[in-house]
């Protein structure tokens, strides 16, 4: 057996263990499996680097400081705008409006569930936020339980996927020191077309005619009282500034993407309903905490692989892979991007983009490398639709579900075609972008 076998058996094998059997959080699951396979390493091939251990987590732990402090900032204003009665007041004026057209109230929808985790990279985010807000709307339009709770799933995959902040993304590119630039247009091709396709298939056959006031007797109509349209102020702040820093850097100074959350969180702290500022910014800074315990495992985790080898033994291993093809196209590798990295992702998304993404953008280099960036991280998303993913356990609370049986059923479909546009969308458009 190779050693280096050894050392990525050894690592997986704790990660797995840890996350799947004794249910440890998956940032720590990461931290103690990079842990171990630093141990075993230094046990078996290199004695002298006992002595290194702390320097090498200390050093892993901080190579996503800045995803890290993002998304301290974005969930700190999404927070905010959700205590102002914005997000809120936003659901309530949608079905105001829309109510004569169902189609585009669901995906009026659609895009408000996926918004958290769009400016956040946090599928349980939208969740626990949107979801949680939108489901008794989608219930009271109609829509059964089940039905309600794929949508929420959907929707918190696909934004977790969508644009500005796709983790994914960005610890894919790192592993390869490629710039997190360039990805937004071809993220919403790819994930725009699926999110509406999913709320319409899932949810549009039963909503017909609307009986608005029966359906206001059922959500939160008093919102109306509490605030007024300035407390939308702030979102349209947050996506000019989006939209400068990514399009027209050298209108600004390089603030960074922390600002650029920061400074429309503060303007919401004085728009609508009044909410405890200290407080809701530490509700704010403790959701994020396990998503930050998440990206600290998976820089310990990294380290490990590359210090003990297992980083270019996988490499090594897929390039192997890519040795199969069908005219130009390496069979077995895109095999293995519907199965591999969705099985692993369903125990953590993130960690199937640090172990599995580097390596196949290298080995696909023939395709346009922020294509198939793009479409690996939604392969790792697919792996949230499966349990024990965090967000297929959410979804069965919002909604008053016992097990996440029925859901997982009434979702086969839609992650049928997500997997086969995603494979396709990779294939074509990375040939032809």
């Amino acid at each position: 057996m190779d050693i280096e076998l050894l050392h990525l058996i050894v690592i997986l094998g704790i990660f797995l263990i840890g996350a799947a059997y004794f249910k440890i959080p998956i940032g720590v699951a990461m931290m103690l499996s990079a842990f171990g396979g630093i141990f075993i390493y230094s046990a078996i091939s290199a004695p002298d680097q006992f002595l290194q251990i702390p320097r090498h987590l200390v050093d892993g732990s901080f190579a996503y400081i800045e995803p890290m402090l993002t998304i301290v900032a974005a969930m700190i204003f999404m927070r905010f705008f959700a205590d102002s009665g914005a997000l809120e007041s936003f659901t309530v004026l949608a079905v105001e409006k829309l109510y004569r057209v169902p189609t585009v109230l669901l995906i009026i929808f659609m895009i408000i569930i996926m918004f958290p985790a769009m400016i956040t990279g946090s599928s349980v985010t939208s969740i626990v936020s949107a979801g949680a807000l939108v489901a008794p709307t989608l219930l009271a339009l109609g829509i059964p339980k089940t039905k309600t709770a794929g949508i929420v799933v959907c929707g918190s995959i696909f934004g977790m996927i969508a644009p500005p902040i796709n983790l994914p993304v960005m610890i894919i590119a790192d592993t390869v020191d490629m710039p997190y630039t360039g990805f937004t247009l071809p993220l919403l091709i790819l994930t725009v077309p699926l999110a509406i396709f999913c709320v319409l298939f899932l949810g549009r056959r039963y909503v017909g005619k609307i009986d608005i006031e029966d359906v206001k007797k059922k959500i939160p109509m008093a919102i109306k009282d509490e605030v007024n349209t300035f407390v939308y102020i702030p979102i349209l702040v947050l996506i000019v500034l989006l939209v400068i820093v990514n399009v027209f850097p050298t209108w600004l100074p390089p603030i960074g993407l922390p600002l650029v959350f920061l400074i429309p969180a503060l303007i919401q702290a004085f728009l609508g309903r009044k909410f405890n500022i200290v407080t809701s910014a530490r509700n704010g800074v403790r959701t994020a905490l396990p998503v930050m315990a998440v990206l600290v495992g998976i820089g310990m985790f990294i380290q490990a692989m590359t210090l003990t080898g297992v980083r270019g033994y996988i490499v090594y291993n897929i390039l192997a892979l890519g040795q199969v093809t069908w005219g130009q196209h390496p069979i077995l590798l895109y095999l293995g991007s519907l199965t591999l990295i969705p099985a692993v992702g369903a125990f953590s998304p993130l960690g199937s983009a640090s172990v599995f993404g580097g390596p196949y953008v290298l080995v696909l280099l023939f395709l346009n490398e922020i294509v198939v960036a793009a479409a690996l991280s939604m392969f790792t998303g697919v792996g949230d639709f499966i349990p024990p993913s965090v967000v297929a356990l959410h979804s069965t609370h919002i909604v008053e579900l016992d097990g996440y049986g029925k859901i997982l059923k009434t979702l086969i479909v839609p992650i049928a075609v997500t997997i086969v546009v995603t494979l396709a969308y990779m294939i074509l458009m990375g040939m032809y972008w």
